[in-house]
């Protein structure tokens, strides 16, 4: 409670007399309120009270009907009693903290009792507000252990982070991916104005943090809604707090946050945003190595192609799809002509080389819903779904030409490749993962017996 609030006393039974005289010399900063037993009785007017003062000399009525309010709504607020005989035993048990009050009234003594139970209702305010604000964060953690990649970040967030951020604007930020925008929450217009503030804040962070990766920056207009959020013509750069997302020494991204207040936040709000940073850089750091961990599992270290496992499960599902909708597949099997002359003459490193350009010209040849995979030394295998025997092969003959055409070098050393090819074909019923590598296994096979450097179709499946 504010110093320019009134107190509250509550008095209940209590005499005129004693009214006016408490009225006289507390003064205007206190608020009486009084309570009979004819009086209605309700949670509105005991909630928020300092102090109770009840005279018991009648009977216990009235302390009784209030006793459940002063616990719910005034948990700090002190009891006091006035009268000759001692509270009975119901109303001890329901005050168990409740005092004598000598009569004449000791007035700066009550004014002491009045701002100590105002200091403890702020007391128990901050508390409340800081329990508020672990749970939260206790929430949010919660939540951030079940994301398991970059898209379901915002998820997470979006329900917790601004009860936590008394912000007019919450920003995540990862400036080197293609999807820059991990989270935005906005309470009020973006303007141009703030667009460029923001703008500014983050160039000069990132100029300090990643001085060796240089961002593009135009995505942050998208962030605008092209109406002026208040008092925007006030912000600048260092009207923005920014704390980095890092994974060890290296900043992945910002945490970024604009104060509904114009003058900022206090420290301890200042060290929960941090300790949130923080939460969001672990997040980070684990889901990176989840993709590592995943990239590993998945695909062939040298090339970053599928491996041969990966694509195998992935003809599979392509079979399956082929057999149920009665489309076309495609299976290309390539091998390096003379690999084993490379490296016997370059070194292995030109051969690794080979592999890895190989696969790079295979990478930028196929769409996007192809598959592409390295079944081991010098093999791969391409899968065109929903493509003919005649487009299988059309393509398979333009990368032919593509890398006997590319010059390879590994130091000094320039030399070029080819490549023998062999095209399986299938539809519906006869699209079976086996036969289909064996077919096109007999195709490349007859490839490299008709001379290397072609492209041969399999027989059709029986």
């Amino acid at each position: 409670m504010g110093s320019s609030e009134k107190k509250r006393i509550l008095l209940a039974s209590c005499s005129v007399d004693l009214v006016a005289e408490l009225g006289r010399a507390l003064g205007p900063d206190v608020r009486l309120l009084t309570l009979s037993k004819e009086d209605t009785l309700s949670r509105e007017v005991v909630h928020g009270v300092d102090l109770v003062i009840m005279d018991l000399s009648d009977d216990d009525a009235v302390a009784l009907r209030i006793a459940q309010f002063i616990t719910e709504g005034s948990p700090s607020c002190m009891v006091f009693h006035v009268g000759n005989s001692e509270p009975s035993e119901e109303v001890r048990l329901n005050y168990p903290e409740i005092r004598p009050l000598p009569i004449p009234v000791d007035h700066s003594y009550l004014r002491g009792v009045i701002d100590s139970a105002n200091h403890d209702r702020a007391r128990i305010r901050s508390l409340s507000s800081e329990k508020s604000r672990i749970r939260l964060l206790y929430d949010l953690s919660s939540a951030l252990l079940k994301v398991t990649s970059h898209r379901h970040i915002a998820k997470a967030l979006e329900e917790t982070l601004p009860q936590i951020l008394d912000a007019s604007m919450i920003l995540l930020t990862f400036p080197t991916r293609t999807v820059p925008i991990g989270y935005f929450y906005t309470a009020e217009g973006v303007g141009e104005l703030k667009m460029k503030a923001l703008r500014t804040h983050l160039e000069d962070a990132w100029d300090v943090l990643r001085p060796d990766a240089k961002v593009r920056w135009e995505w942050i207009n998208s962030l605008g809604n092209g109406r002026p959020g208040r008092n925007e013509h006030r912000l600048r750069a260092t009207s923005f707090t920014t704390a980095p997302i890092s994974i060890g020494s290296e900043t992945e991204g910002f945490l970024t946050f604009l104060p509904m207040r114009e003058h900022g936040h206090d420290e301890g709000f200042l060290q929960t945003f941090f300790v949130l940073a923080d939460l969001l850089s672990v997040l980070v750091h684990n889901l990176r190595l989840k993709e590592r961990l995943e990239q590993r599992a998945t695909h062939d270290g040298l090339t970053g192609l599928l491996n041969r496992q990966t694509l195998i499960e992935q003809l599979e599902r392509e079979c399956r799809r082929s057999q149920r909708y009665q489309t076309p597949v495609s299976v290309v099997m390539l091998d390096i002509d003379h690999f084993k002359r490379v490296n016997d003459e370059h070194g292995h490193q030109a051969g690794d080389e080979a592999l890895r350009r190989t696969a790079d010209i295979i990478r930028r040849s196929i769409r996007e819903m192809d598959i592409a995979g390295r079944c081991g030394g010098e093999e791969f295998v391409v899968v065109l779904p929903n493509t003919e025997l005649e487009g299988a092969m059309i393509w398979a003959q333009r990368l032919r030409v593509l890398i006997e055409t590319v010059e390879l070098a590994h130091g000094d050393i320039k030399f070029y490749i080819t490549a023998s090819m062999g095209v399986a074909h299938a539809t519906g019923t006869s699209s079976i993962t086996d036969s289909m590598i064996a077919r096109a296994d007999a195709a490349l096979y007859e490839a490299k017996n008709q001379g290397r450097n072609r492209v041969v179709a399999a027989r059709e499946a029986l």
